[in-house]
């Protein structure tokens, strides 16, 4: 009997998106079943940017694919977001940056209160 898309998905429904309570299936989150002589490609886009999450989800997705009788290699492809750079240290709250003959200086300041 030859593997199926359909038996993949079925797996694939098993899977849990770590910290949710469905699967990645029901969120729409499998973007992409791809089959070619026993060997399956799974491509997820995903929410989360988190790396452990990913690492998780691509551990679980594997282990659930592979398990199928007739699969001989699993690839999973996870696209998430990036998590955001670091902003641009800010100055504290109360203090002003002022740039002066190219240094910069903290000065405090004061808000007047009617």
């Amino acid at each position: 009997m030859s593997l199926s898309e359909e038996q993949v998905r079925s797996a694939l429904a098993r899977v849990r998106f770590p910290g949710l309570a469905r699967d990645i299936v029901s969120f729409g989150f499998v973007e992409g079943i791809r089959l070619e002589d026993g060997d399956v490609t799974v491509r997820l886009n995903v929410p989360s940017g988190s790396p452990a999450h990913q690492e998780r989800l691509a551990r679980d997705t594997y282990e659930a694919v592979k398990a199928l009788a007739g699969v001989r290699d699993v690839h999973v492809e996870i696209a998430a977001p990036q998590a955001p750079r670091a902003a641009a240290a800010r100055p504290p709250i109360g203090l002003l940056q002022a740039e002066v003959a190219g240094h910069r200086a903290a000065q405090p300041f004061a808000v007047a209160h009617d």
